[in-house]
């Protein structure tokens, strides 16, 4: 219970075993062998040289960048596909290494785009502090005719606010900070404001200070609050065959750990399945989704390939999330 990196794995493990169950009824053999990196490189190469991969078409894991980016390496001389489940860091460019997880900068991007597309006929307004000059930047040169409200330390007065706001267009304020202080402060501001003006908060990087005690969901809820996210959540309200089965199984619903594990194995094995390589499904520009992940893997640049593949989430009033129109 105290060992974060140990919880994961097992969440993650006990959809990935669901996910070779689910592969087994649709008539997918599976010979899968389990191993225990215990978190270290040199566990991982004393696995790689105790074992015999040569008839091994994928490794799943390990979920740290460190021992993921050493297995790869180990194994690229096999050409044998090492998938990394969790890590949204840049990974080194090796042939054979797949990063599963679209990385901050390819979700702020995602978010930028969404935002230029949907900018036409909305008053945008960007609320950045010093610490995110860069991000702050970039959107003044995507969103040329935003207007700009810069925080006074970590608070935004709701006069700064109301001042650049249209009573007749829907106003899309862009709030960039990682500061809990900066970000309740904005966002009480603009639900007072929220009364008489038609108000969606949206932002680049739902950092962790979102998930603050400090900062209201009811808040967030009523201004629509729009953010990218490597995964939806299901909408435990509909029947999902994976969750029924989990929960009939452990008594409790799935976290995003255990339905990636099964999202991640699932697509794994249907892809080779059905293209015989993982490579070779990149080249055919395959594109799956499951209960909470999808899939779109490209090259890199320099080798190895990447998930592109991503949602805008949106909150509602009554805090139920949904992928963004």
């Amino acid at each position: 219970e105290n060992d974060r990196v140990m919880r994961i794995s097992l969440d993650f493990y006990s959809g990935a075993l669901m996910a070779i169950n689910k592969a087994k009824q649709l008539g997918i053999s599976t010979n899968v062998k389990v191993f225990d990196t215990q978190q270290q490189e040199s566990k991982v190469i004393s696995i790689i040289n105790s074992n015999n991969f040569n008839d091994v078409d994928a490794v799943i894991g390990p979920l740290l960048q460190k021992t993921s980016e050493e297995t790869a390496e180990r194994l690229s001389g096999k050409n044998i596909p090492v998938i990394s489940p969790m890590t949204n860091r840049d990974l080194r460019s090796l042939p054979n290494l797949y990063q599963t997880m679209p990385s901050d900068e390819m979700l702020r991007e995602a978010m930028i785009s969404y935002i230029q597309r949907n900018a036409q006929g909305r008053n945008v307004i960007i609320v950045a502090d010093a610490a995110n000059a860069s991000i702050k930047s970039k959107l003044m040169s995507a969103l040329p005719n935003a207007k700009m409200v810069n925080p006074s330390g970590n608070n935004v007065s709701e006069s700064s606010l109301a001042n650049v706001m249209s009573s007749t267009a829907e106003n899309w304020v862009v709030l960039e900070s990682e500061s809990v202080a900066l970000l309740s402060s904005a966002t009480s501001a603009l639900n007072r404001l929220a009364r008489r003006s038609n108000i969606t908060l949206l932002t680049t990087n739902k950092n962790s200070s979102y998930e603050s005690d400090v900062l209201l969901n009811e808040h967030l809820g009523k201004l629509k609050f729009h953010y990218p996210s490597e995964y939806k959540e299901f909408d435990e309200s509909q029947s999902n065959e994976f969750i029924d089965a989990y929960k009939e199984k452990y008594g409790f619903m799935p976290n995003k750990y255990t339905t990636r594990g099964y999202d991640l194995t699932l697509d794994v094995l249907l892809r080779l399945s059905a293209m015989g390589t993982l490579e070779k499904s990149v080249q055919e520009n395959i594109i799956t989704e499951y209960v909470e992940n999808e899939f779109h893997y490209k090259p890199k640049q320099n080798g190895g390939f990447y998930n592109t593949a991503g949602y805008i989430m949106t909150l509602d009033e009554n805090l139920n999330l949904s992928v963004a129109k």
